[in-house]
């Protein structure tokens, strides 16, 4: 599998105004860019790996999520794979998409396979949506819905993705 040219970091720092919610990168030590969104929840945290790979996890805790406890309540709310290869033409392409498109750099690609729908993913939360956490024999997952759709379910806790005190306006 073929990484990045320039990185993740580089590519979210370049179209970071095409965040509806401003995103605040940290480097990781392991490689991994963990990223959160000013007026998002500061729980819900996106890792992209050096490989391009992206995944976004909702923790319940408040405060600062540790991921190394066995305890934390969390769910992946954003998956997205991808495996660079090229052809023998040099065009770039993800192998697991059923019918790839290609692309003259690796970079390319991912802008297009991966950024583009993390940031429209991340553009699309509104004030009246939160994720349902649920438990159900001993598995937690969480759903996102409409605020005014929680008391018609069964739930653990709702959580708000947009922080009430974020305008969209400034």
């Amino acid at each position: 599998m073929i990484g990045l040219q320039k990185g993740p970091k580089y590519w979210v720092e370049k179209n970071a105004m095409r965040f509806v919610y401003p995103p605040d990168l940290q480097q990781m030590d392991d490689g991994y860019l963990r990223i959160t969104f000013s007026g998002l929840n500061p729980n819900l945290v996106l890792y992209i790996s050096e490989k391009g790979n992206a995944n976004a996890l909702l923790y319940l805790s408040a405060g600062s999520p540790d991921i190394s406890s066995e305890k934390e309540i969390m769910d992946l709310v954003y998956d997205d794979i991808i495996s660079i290869h090229m052809d023998t033409d040099g065009r770039f392409y993800c192998d697991l998409c059923p019918e790839p498109e290609y692309y003259s750099t690796p970079d390319e690609l991912w802008v297009t396979h991966t950024l583009d729908d993390i940031i429209e993913w991340i553009n699309s939360f509104r004030q009246d949506e939160c994720y349902l956490f649920f438990v159900t024999e001993g598995a937690v997952g969480a759903d996102r819905i409409k605020k005014s759709d929680a008391k018609h379910k069964e739930w653990y806790a709702c959580v708000p993705i947009v922080m009430d005190n974020y305008n969209l306006s400034e």
